[in-house]
Formats: structure tokens, C-alpha cells, sequence
């Protein structure tokens, strides 16, 4: 895929950089390994976090609640976060190929000790739920504002 699309390169970001990472992945192979014994689901995300998660959700019979400033993103894009433009590309654009994985609270610590091990950032996005919705919301206030909700199909 190219990166071209002048929805990207309207904010005015270094595209270079992006481009580089596009053409030569770097699989998290040492950390998926640790999860193994660690995540009860993993999955790369290759299309999107909004489109990887509703696969886990869909397997798994579960949902999501996000919070939308807790995703991993660049410094040079923090302050593209409120743009709602760049909000739409930053949760269902791919190619990332980080991980995203579920984990019980009893695992935290031990996942905490494989990221700085690792110097590997691991960071909770939230929570899983009942049900088959994955909700991503702005928590920036006291009431938190929705932003998206994926409902899974019932059938495969």
C-alpha cells in the first residue's frame, strides 16, 4: 500500500519516516513469544486497531470499551489527535503491525516486566466486555464522549 493519499500528507507531517516503516515492518516476534504464556488473544494490527480488535471481539464472543487518548501513537502526531480527520485515519488505518493482546489484571505485573525488559511500550487501551460491541470513547472529561461503536456480526 501506499502511503500517497493526500489525506495523509495534508497534516503536514514527515511522511519519510511513516514510508520507512511501511517497507520494513519490524515483527514483534520477542514479545509475542513472552505473551504466549501471558495473553489470552493477541493479534497484529495490520488493518486498522478498530478492524483487528472486532476480529479478537468476533473470535472470542467479547467486546470493547477504548479510550481513545490511551492508543500508542507518535509524538509528532499527538496534536493531530483532536483533528477529526486524522482521528477516522488513526483508527482504521493498517500496517502498524504492533500488538494488540488481552490480558487478565493478575498478568499486569508480568507484562510490565516484559515491556521494560524488552523496551517494548505495552499500554492498556481498557478493558474487554460482554457482549459484542467495541466502543471507542474520549474520556477527556468527566462524561466521556463516544466516538465509534463496532458491532460484531452475529454469524460467521
Amino acid at each position: 500500500r501506499s502511503i500517497k493519499s493526500p489525506e495523509k500528507s495534508d497534516f503536514g507531517i514527515n511522511l519519510e519516516v511513516y514510508r520507512r516503516r511501511l517497507d520494513r515492518p519490524v515483527a514483534r516476534v520477542e514479545l509475542g513469544l513472552e505473551l504466549l504464556q501471558l495473553a489470552s488473544s493477541a493479534i497484529d494490527i495490520s488493518d486498522g486497531v478498530m478492524s483487528d480488535l472486532q476480529h479478537v471481539a468476533r473470535l472470542s464472543g467479547v467486546g470493547f470499551n477504548i479510550n481513545y487518548h490511551d492508543l500508542p501513537c507518535d509524538a509528532e502526531l499527538i496534536t493531530l489527535k483532536e483533528n477529526p480527520k486524522f482521528r477516522s485515519l488513526f483508527l482504521s488505518g493498517g500496517d502498524d503491525y504492533e500488538l494488540a493482546f488481552t490480558a487478565g489484571p493478575e498478568q499486569t505485573e508480568k507484562i510490565e516486566e516484559v515491556s521494560k525488559r524488552l523496551k517494548i511500550r505495552c499500554t492498556r487501551i481498557r478493558k474487554v466486555t460482554q457482549g459484542n460491541l467495541i466502543r471507542c470513547h474520549l474520556y477527556t472529561s468527566p462524561s466521556p464522549r463516544h466516538l465509534s461503536t463496532a458491532r460484531m456480526p452475529t454469524s460467521a
